[in-house]
Order: structure tokens, then sequence, then C-alpha cells
């Protein structure tokens, strides 16, 4: 496991034994040991690299980013799967109701996109 350094781009290197339930490995924010995934963007190969993290403090929710120096893949961490798997439905326009995509805020009910100010 990688281990994030306060004000610093250096990692440490850690070994723990991460929380199971299961059978399978799930983060520990109690502990600070996040999840981290890497998600390959650009050639449509679904690479996903999968590990954990400690020293990054979050307690919950996973932010997720593509600034990843230099590949600027999807890099995601997480405190829990819940907000991982809300948000993966949210951008799903085929289940009710709204849904954020790529076109905007649609209404799924109407097929319709809706904007965000009344004007």
């Amino acid at each position: 496991m990688s281990g994030a350094l306060p004000n610093n781009l250096v990692t440490e290197s850690l070994v723990d034994e991460p929380a199971l339930r299961d059978g399978h490995a799930e983060a520990d924010p109690a502990r600070d040991l996040l999840m981290m995934a890497v998600i390959e963007r650009h050639m449509a190969s679904g690479a996903v690299g999968k590990g954990f993290v400690r020293g990054i403090g979050i307690k919950q929710g996973a932010p997720a980013s593509s600034v990843a120096h230099d590949h600027h893949n999807l890099a995601v961490i997480g405190a829990d799967d819940d907000p991982l798997m809300a948000m993966s439905f949210l951008a799903l326009e085929v289940i009710l109701s709204l849904k954020l995509t790529d076109k905007g805020l649609m209404d799924v009910d109407r097929f319709e996109r809706i904007p965000l100010w009344i004007d």
C-alpha cells in the first residue's frame, strides 16, 4: 500500500491488513486505510489498477480526478463503496428520474434536457 506524506510528492511503502467483509477487502477510514483505483480512459482497454492508500485523511466519500500526471487517467480514492455505487448510477439516464449526463441534466421521465437556471 502507498502512504501519502504531508506536503510531499514522495510516498512511502506500507504493509497492513485491510478490513474484510464477505471475503472482500474494503476501506477502513477509522484506520485511514482507503481504497484507490486508477482507470485507463484513453484506449478503452478496460485496465483498472486497484490498491490501498493511507495518509489522505478523508472519512467518507470518494474524490476523483483525471489530473493524474503524466497519463491523466482517472484516479479515485474512496472511504466507502456507497458513494461510488451512487455516483455510478447518477449518470445512468435509463433509470428514473433526473440524471446528469455529458449532455446536461436530463429528465428521464420526459426525455428532456433540464436547464440549470431558469431565465
